[in-house]
């Protein structure tokens, strides 16, 4: 059976292959910060809005090795973004 990966787990996976995004929520116009699959404002489904036209800075990147639910590694990336 196959799962639906969540927006997340898709913010990870294009991050490993050099590609930047970020869910969106199209109703509200705002980029939502943590990855998440609803909007927190109107609840609404977000899609992924690719940022490869915006410059930032990469300000902190923690690495936690322990092992959460999932069996993955916690990574915690603090980005500032040029607007």
């Amino acid at each position: 059976m196959h799962t639906k990966k969540n927006n997340h787990q898709k913010f990870i996976e294009y991050i490993e292959k050099g590609r930047f995004v970020l869910p969106y929520c199209k109703e509200c116009r705002k980029t939502i910060w943590p990855p998440s699959d609803n909007c927190r404002v109107c609840l609404n489904s977000l899609s992924l809005k690719n940022y490869k036209n915006k410059q930032g800075k990469i300000m902190e990147f923690f690495l936690d090795k322990y092992t959460n639910n999932n069996n993955a590694n916690t990574i915690m990336i603090l980005v500032k973004l040029d607007e």
